[in-house]
C-alpha cells in the first residue's frame, strides 16, 4: 500500500466509501428526476 496522500489510511477508506455513497444518491435522484 502505498501512501501518496500524506499517510491518510484511515481517512481514505471511509471518504472512498462517503464519496461511492454521494455518487449512488446522485445518480439515484437523477433517474428520479427522469422517471418523473
Amino acid at each position: 500500500m502505498s501512501e501518496q496522500n500524506g499517510g491518510l489510511t484511515e481517512g481514505q477508506g471511509v471518504g472512498r466509501v462517503v464519496l461511492i455513497i454521494g455518487i449512488s444518491v446522485f445518480l439515484i435522484g437523477l433517474i428520479g428526476l427522469f422517471v418523473m
